[in-house]
């Protein structure tokens, strides 16, 4: 039999030929598509020899070891769970923490506001290396060597040297960052893999976010401030070190924190400062009997609190507080809008390449790889009805196109579980409904695609807010289910890339907050564009019908999670809580999750569950309602008997096989009863 010559053609082609290689000039010609990645490294832009050859299904880890030669970035665990590949993306941000968003920038665009540059750690072995475009990375070779590079090496006309300046002679400053010197210096370093991780996850914790300075300010913002100890846990969260035992490490970064003098003595187990205890005089707990003996005859209870004490004082003769301000400092001009009386380090004007590159950021990106790596095809567009478009086109094309924001769950596809995804897309934070975070006065407005630390950071917000808002109290009892679950979500490096739309789409058995929304009542909003001239249509759904079996939801593949509305919190009679199982505190899957919802009302002679919702992760093969649980709850009076039936109603709901995939069937059972007793324990009355 005679081949026909489609046949020959495909039997020729090769396996890493993109056929969106052809696509290009129409993306570029009548989209307005630029074709390739503008990214900063350590001070400088990448020239475009190097950002030519990054692919779509390429990590920034290995782009910039194998591409860009930078080796003190290590490759660990390879699925973000042990920190040595920690780096920092720095980028201009109308989404900062503090300045929000700024209204008059919401169609899109560069071009002022009151955003900042926001600083933020990710994994570098899962991060896309074209998810970098527009942003400013930065490694560890980048941390010390950089003041070395862009202040010279000779004293001349240093104001502070011992000469007056002006001598020439070579510096002795080493050009070590505090963090660097501090790590040296207290030897939390012993085999060196982990150090650089350590190193960037410190830098970043201690960057304060710049903000767009106008004339006559000072251009150091925060200096004086800074993190305290209290911060140093959880943003360490995501670093793992098998030497050194932790104890120089967390030295090392104590004696940078504002308040490491602050010697709070001995904790007990009630975790309270045995010195701040108001039983103080009348406990006889071993750890309070020893500190007062200890404080009465003059003995110092800790050697690391002398050792971090006098180390201060060394680290100030050493550093300026100008170092403090340095991933600020090292923030390209090109990538801040420009406008009118803006200074950018220093300098008001603006020149031809910071045009140039602030038009250019506002283009659509595509890069389509043809080499033999077969990186496939990577878009980013800049509007929503863009995005929509693109999903129209190539959702139902041969391999579909998967969209990636953090890519914490698709990177793990790709490199453990052999996925290929020849299209990715990536949107861009000018598609605000995507990234907005607001409230109504009804519901909680979440867009899909905002970090989890930032949904993090405003739950914060509502939670500490001391406003006149008549919602403040809802807010507030909205935001903190939300805020303590996503306290022990992944790591610092996962939460600050990865986002609540992908939580929900990659649809987790064992997710974490999967269950939480579902118990909240949260709504999910579809969006689509059915064709190209036509308007975006939504639609809505409850996330607890969402989850239709393993991995699968009720989403359509040319449709995109908008957002996320999460309906307030009554300011009375109604609570919420999530719990959380895992084999460790911090950085860990789960074994079991909840999320649970409880409304009472006054009776006559007790309390009325009115309503209750009750939602777990861990106990089937997807996020599940204990519905006969609920319903043999609803209804009854909040007494400990109810629960104690409702416990019994749960074990024979939820009954597993021995073989049951995951296993621990009955701890996972036993998990679950235990959860809902902590739930009515919890609660007042």
């Amino acid at each position: 039999m005679v081949a026909s010559k489609a046949q020959a053609k495909k039997a020729v082609t090769l396996a890493y030929e993109n056929e969106d290689v052809e696509k290009i000039n129409v993306f570029v010609n009548q989209k307005g598509y630029r074709t390739t990645p503008i990214i900063y490294l350590n001070g400088e832009a990448i020239p475009t020899s190097l950002t030519s050859q990054a692919r779509p299904n390429q990590t920034l880890l290995n782009f910039l070891r194998t591409v860009c030669g930078l080796t003190g970035t290590k490759l660990g665990c390879g699925e973000g769970g042990c920190g040595a590949c920690t780096v920092l993306i720095s980028k201009y941000s109308k989404y900062s923490k503090d300045a929000g968003i700024d209204e008059s920038e919401c169609n899109g665009g560069g071009g002022g506001g009151n955003g900042r540059i926001v600083h933020m750690t990710v994994n570098a072995c899962l991060f896309p290396v074209l998810a970098a475009d527009g942003c400013h990375v930065t490694t560890v070779e980048g941390v010390g060597s950089w003041r070395s590079k862009y202040e010279g090496l000779t004293c001349e006309g240093a104001e502070t040297a011992a000469c007056g300046g002006g001598c020439g002679e070579e510096k002795k400053e080493d050009y070590l960052h505090p963090v660097q010197r501090a790590m040296v210096d207290i030897h939390g370093s012993q085999c060196g893999f982990c150090t650089p991780g350590i190193i960037m996850a410190l830098y970043g914790l201690f960057a304060p976010e710049g903000k767009l300075l106008e004339s006559g300010q000072s251009r150091v913002e925060g200096v004086g401030g800074g993190p305290k100890v209290s911060h140093l846990e959880e943003h360490l969260d995501g670093n793992l070190c098998r030497c050194t035992g932790y104890r120089p490490i967390w030295d090392a970064a104590k004696s940078l924190c504002v308040d490491a003098f602050d010697d709070e003595g001995v904790r007990g187990p009630c975790g309270t400062p045995c010195r701040e205890c108001p039983e103080r005089d009348t406990c006889e707990m071993d750890c309070n009997v020893k500190d007062k003996t200890n404080v009465n005859a003059g003995i110092c209870c800790s050697s690391s609190s002398d050792k971090i004490r006098d180390y201060q004082k060394v680290l100030q003769s050493k550093h300026s507080e100008t170092w403090w301000n340095q991933p600020n400092d090292m923030f390209p001009k090109e990538l801040i809008p420009h406008r009118k009386n803006n200074v950018v380090n220093g300098d008001s004007g603006i020149d031809s390449i910071h045009a140039q590159t602030q038009e250019q950021l506002k283009k659509p990106l595509m890069i389509a790889d043809s080499s033999i790596h077969c990186g496939g095809t990577w878009f980013q567009p800049v509007c929503l009805e863009e995005l929509l478009d693109l999903f129209r086109e190539f959702a139902n094309d041969s391999g579909g196109i998967k969209m990636v924001v953090g890519n914490t769950e698709v990177g793990i596809e790709t490199k453990f579980k052999h996925a290929v995804y020849p299209r990715m897309i990536h949107p861009s934070e000018s598609i605000h409904s995507l990234y907005d975070i607001f409230s109504t006065e009804s519901n909680f407005h979440i867009g899909a695609c905002s970090s989890l630390s930032m949904l993090q950071h405003k739950c914060h917000e509502f939670m500490t807010s001391s406003s006149s808002d008549p919602l403040s109290s809802q807010k507030t009892r909205t935001a903190k289910p939300m805020h303590d679950m996503l306290r022990w979500f992944a790591s610092t490096q996962i939460r600050n890339v990865a986002c609540l739309g992908g939580n929900l789409a990659t649809a987790s058995p064992i997710s974490d907050m999967n269950p939480l929304m579902a118990a909240m009542g949260a709504i999910l909003v579809l969006a689509s564009r059915p064709s190209a001239d036509g308007a975006i249509k939504r639609r809505h759904i409850p996330v607890s019908d969402f989850f239709v079996g393993y991995r699968k939801v009720e989403k359509l593949e040319h449709e995109v999670i908008e957002r996320v509305d999460v309906p307030l919190v009554k300011p009375q009679f109604e609570y919420v809580a999530p719990f959380k199982q895992a084999r460790r505190r911090e950085d860990d899957i789960s074994i079991v999750t909840s999320g649970m919802r409880m409304t009472v009302t006054p009776a006559e002679e007790n309390w009325v569950i009115s309503d209750i919702s009750i939602a777990f992760g861990g106990m089937a093969p997807k996020t599940v309602l204990a519905r006969s649980t609920m319903a043999s709850i609803c209804g009854k009076p909040f007494t400990a008997d109810t629960f104690m039936h409702a416990r019994t109603e749960l074990q024979n709901e939820f009954r597993m096989p021995d073989d049951v995939p995951g296993g621990q069937a009955e701890y996972r059972l036993t998990l679950a009863c235990s959860f809902l007793h902590k739930f009515f324990s919890s609660l007042p009355g």
